[in-house]
Order: structure tokens, then C-alpha cells, then sequence
């Protein structure tokens, strides 16, 4: 895990020697799905999402900015 900080902004980015399997939130998940949901209020919740693949696994980061005060 890693979290990069600036002012009114930090992105948190989890990295695993996965497959690189990946696929967006299905917005369809209720109450019941064992699976799914915490990528799901990331998407909700975050400015922008995206994965990367590398040679030695997968990396899932997520951005969020807010206004800061002068």
C-alpha cells in the first residue's frame, strides 16, 4: 500500500502479484453480494480510479482531491 499526499489531494494505491484480472465495479451489487463492494465505494467515493500492470503484478489507486484554503 502506498499513499502519495499533496495539498487537496492524495492517491492510495494497492499493489498484489496478481493476474492483472481486473474489471470495474458492477453497480448492480445489493445488499446480499459477497464480493465487490468495497471497489465499488472506492468508484463512488473517489475522483478517479484506474489499475496498472507490470511485470510483477497489478496495482489498483485511486485519487481524491479536495479544496484547500488559501
Amino acid at each position: 500500500i502506498t499513499v502519495a499526499l499533496r495539498p487537496g489531494w492524495a492517491r492510495i494505491a494497492v499493489t498484489d502479484a496478481g493476474a492483472g484480472a481486473w474489471k470495474p465495479p458492477d453497480a448492480a451489487l445489493d445488499a446480499v453480494s459477497e464480493y465487490g463492494r468495497g471497489l465499488f465505494i472506492v468508484e463512488q467515493t473517489a475522483d478517479k480510479i484506474g489499475h496498472d500492470i507490470t511485470e510483477s503484478g497489478q496495482t489498483m489507486w485511486a485519487e481524491f482531491a479536495w479544496d484547500v484554503e488559501s
